[in-house]
């Protein structure tokens, strides 16, 4: 395999990937907003975060990293 399509291989592998993870964290969203009564807003507008994120091109994800960790935690 020539060494672009290889680059280019592995970068497919890790943007399913990145869909995968924040689609699983978008569902803990929304069921946690429809946990919680009291501050349903918080997970809605993360879950709205996500939703856009996952628009983005993979080059994109690199600067969000951080807040994917963060989302991970709730």
């Amino acid at each position: 395999m020539h060494s672009s399509a290889r680059y280019a291989h592995y970068i497919t592998n890790i943007e399913k990937h990145w869909r995968t993870e924040m689609r699983m964290i978008s569902m803990c969203c929304v069921s946690k907003s429809l946990e919680d009564r009291t501050s349903p807003t918080t997970y809605h507008v993360l879950n709205l975060l996500l939703n856009f994120i996952l628009s983005l091109h993979i080059v994109h994800y690199v600067h969000l990293v951080h807040f994917i960790v963060a989302a991970r935690l709730l």
